[in-house]
């Protein structure tokens, strides 16, 4: 929902708008995913060392999780919350910078922040036949 405000921005340039509403929503989304909802990958399994979300919901793909043949559909990084997390991450970035200045760099530590971050946000993966794996 945050990436819908920001193109409010983009559409009307309003760098007022941008500083006192739209930048601190995006923030706050950020702040809730990076603190909330990514993890790294452990060490052995397939993405080790990067950042995932983590609880996710995946609608394709069910585990076994015991005799009783019971499924579920929790999983970590998947594609949708993935790219969501990608575009948010962007987003703040493209915000920080519209609200920039040539001598004035607006919340730099944030940025910098995500900007760590994304170098280490684990994509999306894609099959061998094109399909998006999740």
């Amino acid at each position: 929902l945050s990436n819908a405000i920001f193109e409010t921005y983009e559409y009307n340039q309003d760098k007022e708008l941008l500083k006192q509403e739209i930048y601190p929503a995006l923030k706050g989304a950020a702040l809730f995913v990076l603190e909330d909802l990514l993890v790294k990958v452990p060490q052995g399994l397939p993405g080790e060392g990067q950042w995932v979300v983590s609880p996710a919901l995946s609608a394709g793909n069910a585990y076994t999780i015991d005799e009783n043949q019971q499924n579920i559909k929790l999983g970590y990084g998947s594609a949708i919350d993935q790219q969501l997390v990608r575009q948010l991450f962007g987003n703040v970035i493209k915000a920080i910078d519209a609200l920039s200045t040539k001598t004035t760099r607006f919340d730099p530590t944030f940025r910098a922040r995500i900007s760590d971050v994304m170098q280490n946000l684990s994509g999306v993966a894609v099959a061998s036949d094109g399909t998006l794996q999740d």
